[in-house]
């Protein structure tokens, strides 16, 4: 008969496949066991020149100068002059608690990098949780500011004496 259709023979359905030991619901990469927990120290290190420790010590120094802190800042001190003992006090403060955890204390962070940094704008969420382990460890660094500002002072003093020396002779 043409034009008549002949049914075509139903495939078999076929068994859903069993979970596997890899389909447990794990990342790969993810670090095996517990994670080691960050203790915060009694005391703040300065050996750190690194951009985020710089941040950290920015973010600690403005969370002293807030209502917030405990701690008082005197009139006229700015980041880098600001003694080691109350960037100490003013950082387990701020560490102790839970004001920088999870995402409303990425919040926190990015507040209080805007006033003082070297662009004028806060953190962005990434970087503020690059530099949260730094608070926690309470490693800051000794000075606040672009790295090699030092090494460019004596170039420019050693370019402005070559034409007095040239001028002598």
């Amino acid at each position: 008969m043409p034009g008549t259709r002949t049914a075509k023979p139903k495939a078999t359905a076929k068994p859903k496949a069993k979970a596997t030991a890899k389909a447990t619901g794990t990342k790969r990469g993810a670090p095996k066991g517990p994670r080691e927990a960050i203790v915060t120290p009694d005391r703040a290190s300065f050996d750190t020149d690194d951009k985020r420790a710089q941040y950290a010590r920015l973010i600690i120094f403005n969370f002293a100068k807030s209502a917030k802190s405990k701690e008082k800042v005197a009139k006229g001190t700015d980041v880098n002059s600001a003694s080691d003992a109350l960037l100490t006090r003013a950082g387990k403060e701020l560490v102790g608690g839970t004001m920088i955890k999870g995402a409303e204390g990425l919040d926190v962070i990015m507040a209080l990098s805007k006033d003082g940094s070297t662009t004028g704008r806060p953190l962005t969420k990434a970087y503020a949780a690059e530099v949260r382990p730094f608070l926690r460890r309470l490693k800051l660094a000794p000075q606040f500011g672009r790295r090699g500002r030092k090494a460019a002072a004596p170039a420019e003093a050693a370019v402005e004496e070559a034409p007095a020396e040239e001028v002598a002779a």
